[in-house]
């Protein structure tokens, strides 16, 4: 196994934290996925996927995971809604 997805929302970071410490000085054998786009207030999951948020909501996970970079960043929860005209089959 060299992937390991993880995102700031599962155990409000702790995962992450774990996922850095066991990726420690074995960075370059491993992949690692974050996510963006979701946040939780007050027990409410909040989307904001404009371009500020999502460069603000990577940098925790660059610093829980002790990296400077992910290799695919995803968005949490996208909303298609703009997609769907192009995605449908005529």
């Amino acid at each position: 196994m060299n992937l390991i997805d993880t995102a700031q929302p599962y155990g409000e970071s702790r995962a992450e934290l774990l996922v850095g410490q066991a990726a420690k000085g074995r960075r370059n054998k491993a992949y690692l996925a974050t996510k963006a786009g979701s946040r939780r207030i007050s027990n409410r999951r909040l989307l904001d996927f404009s371009p500020s948020s999502i460069r603000d909501r990577l940098e925790g996970p660059l610093t829980h995971l002790g990296t400077d970079e992910v290799d695919p960043d995803q968005v949490h929860w996208p909303d298609c809604a703009p997609l769907r005209g192009h995605l449908q089959r005529g």
